[in-house]
């Protein structure tokens, strides 16, 4: 059985996209496939480049062997879009993220102006099949 989620950083500020670097971070404790990724404009997007791309961090914490999730899957774009609308990308097959990995959404070139709540939209697997994925979790009693 598969069961879809949503995880979002909703906090009293959002996202900025005027800067580069890493923005949204996910841990998941469980292994999941994300599906979409995206963010929903709180504050408008002027008519600059922009590129926001989804990573796989392999190790949590560390940049070490990180890369690009989705291939060349990004959110990239130079016309401006106004607050209240979503950028989100699908990728061609979902991304695997599993206990002790990241998935980071970073902004590889910032915007002039714009803001948003960004989120990721997974499925996770029933126990029985998150079994061979459980390699990084280790049982504490």
């Amino acid at each position: 059985m598969i069961h879809d989620y949503e995880f979002e950083n909703t906090g009293a500020t959002p996202v900025v996209l005027t800067s580069t670097g890493d923005k949204f971070v996910f841990t998941p404790n469980v292994p999941i496939d994300i599906v979409e990724w995206g963010v929903v404009l709180t504050t408008a997007l002027d008519a600059t480049l922009r590129t926001i791309a989804l990573d796989k961090r392999v190790t949590a914490g560390s940049d070490a062997g990180r890369v690009n999730a989705v291939g060349t899957t990004t959110i990239s774009g130079s016309a401006a879009v106004v607050a209240g609308k979503q950028l989100y990308a699908r990728p061609t097959s979902p991304v695997q993220i599993n206990p002790g990995e990241q998935a980071v959404i970073e902004v590889t070139d910032a915007a002039v102006a714009g803001a948003g709540v960004f989120y990721i939209k997974f499925q996770r697997r029933a126990a029985p099949a998150q079994n061979s994925r459980m390699a990084n979790a280790t049982t504490v009693n």
